[in-house]
């Protein structure tokens, strides 16, 4: 995925969301409940501040919780994020479990674009951090990494799609559309959630259409780079 940037990015702490070892495990459900009231509260925080401003203290506070409390189960500001990060992709994770939605692979394009990108608009929308936590740790593709892993389990579920829409594509153009669509899809919702509110909307619709026009551009086996080359050589032009 190309990422532009116009200037250098502030230093944002390197985080491992596979990697727990610095969280206690609760033994109690009281242990957990405490878990998820600092991970809530942590939210709240770093949608309020951002996740270089966003410290323990602000967290415990915001959590109505003793700095004690806290360390018991996440022993710095780097485990409290890779935890949070563990919680979005659990969540995310059935989302893009398209097997379980075998009608996928005969809707129509239009009713299958709604129905792969409506509930992970649902998921940025109840998860207003996720955008900030997304870019705190490993980036797609990263070995250990808890997104690249989502990633790619979401990349495999949509070349089983795109085998049951479009058979006569060959395996590896397969797999390079599938990353493609997986890509974009998850990209252009980052952006439209991390970026100004008034162009939301506008950029769901784009994820859609681009989506839709992919999609309609594998199973038809029109590569429009071709079409519009050739058209550009016809006499007269």
């Amino acid at each position: 995925m190309t990422r532009r940037t116009t200037r250098k990015p502030a230093a944002r702490p390197r985080v491992r969301a596979g990697k727990s070892a610095a969280r206690r495990e609760p033994r109690q459900d009281r242990g957990q409940r405490r878990i998820e009231e600092l991970l809530d509260a942590a939210e709240q925080v770093i949608v309020e501040v951002g996740i270089e401003r966003m410290s323990t203290n602000a967290v415990a506070e915001r959590a109505g919780a003793s700095m004690s409390s806290l360390y018991h189960f996440f022993a710095s500001k780097e485990a409290i994020i890779g935890a949070l990060a563990e919680r979005y992709m659990a969540v995310m994770r059935p989302l893009t479990e398209y097997s379980t939605q075998p009608e996928l692979r005969t809707l129509p394009v239009a009713d299958m674009v709604d129905a792969i990108v409506d509930p992970l608009v649902e998921f940025f929308r109840r998860s207003p951090a996720y955008s900030h936590v997304f870019h705190a740790i490993d980036r797609p593709g990263a070995p250990d990494g808890a997104c690249g892993v989502l990633h790619d389990a979401a990349t495999l579920q949509v070349e089983h799609i795109m085998e049951a829409r479009a058979p006569g594509l060959a395996p590896r153009e397969r797999h390079l559309h599938a990353v493609a669509a997986v890509e974009t899809v998850h990209s252009l919702l980052t952006a439209a959630f991390a970026g100004p509110p008034s162009r939301r909307a506008g950029l769901i619709v784009e994820t859609k259409r681009l989506l839709a026009l992919h999609a309609e551009m594998i199973e038809r086996g029109d590569d429009p780079m071709v079409r519009l080359r050739r058209a550009s050589t016809l006499p007269g032009r």
